[in-house]
């Protein structure tokens, strides 16, 4: 698989919200893990890279809906 450790580490950092991750996001890990030089002959980086985005929609998605700023009429 060949994926950077940090870049692992980064996302798990991230998915506990991201306090010592600083700048770094969810689509920065997906970069990184995708700029692996290695054969992923079992597709695992492509498994990890679509694990990331997937968390990283649904953090999306998850702050759309929780908004500060939503009005419930």
């Amino acid at each position: 698989m060949r994926i950077p450790s940090v870049t692992v580490g980064a996302f798990a950092q991230q998915l506990k919200g991201g306090k010592f991750t600083g700048a770094f996001d969810m689509a920065a890990t997906a970069r990184l893990a995708c700029m692996s030089k290695v054969r992923d002959g079992l597709g695992l980086r492509a498994e990890f890279v679509q694990r990331v985005e997937l968390a990283h929609s649904l953090q999306a998605s998850t702050q759309a809906t929780i908004s500060p700023t939503a009005r419930i009429d």
